[in-house]
């Protein structure tokens, strides 16, 4: 699926609410777990613009049915980052239908 809000290079691809729902929850444990007192001070003093990224990627689906992904914390400008690998649980990929795309990079052929 494409849409105009897409990027070159970037596909979606479709998930079930609960794991949409897992992989957001998943996020925001991550940025609370982030162990960078300075990304910390800058949330909680609302800095602006706020020079951290804090992305969540998704890789594919394995071949049980698992999402795999993983959020990607990085200061812009900067090389160093934290990265957590996440995989779903697979039953959250048959709870439901997967009427939720989301965005993920096309892989290179």
């Amino acid at each position: 699926m494409r849409n105009a809000n897409m990027l070159p290079g970037e596909e979606t691809i479709p998930v079930t609410r609960a794991e949409r729902d897992w992989l957001y929850d998943q996020r925001r444990k991550a940025l609370r777990e982030f162990p960078n007192l300075t990304f910390h001070l800058q949330n909680k003093q609302k800095v602006t613009p706020f020079p951290w990224l804090c992305a969540l990627r998704i890789l594919r689906r394995d071949k049980d049915g698992s999402l795999l992904a993983k959020v990607v914390i990085q200061e812009k400008g900067s090389a160093a980052r934290y990265v957590r690998k996440l995989r779903s649980p697979a039953a959250y990929g048959s709870t439901g239908g997967r009427e939720i795309h989301l965005r993920r990079r096309r892989r290179a052929a």
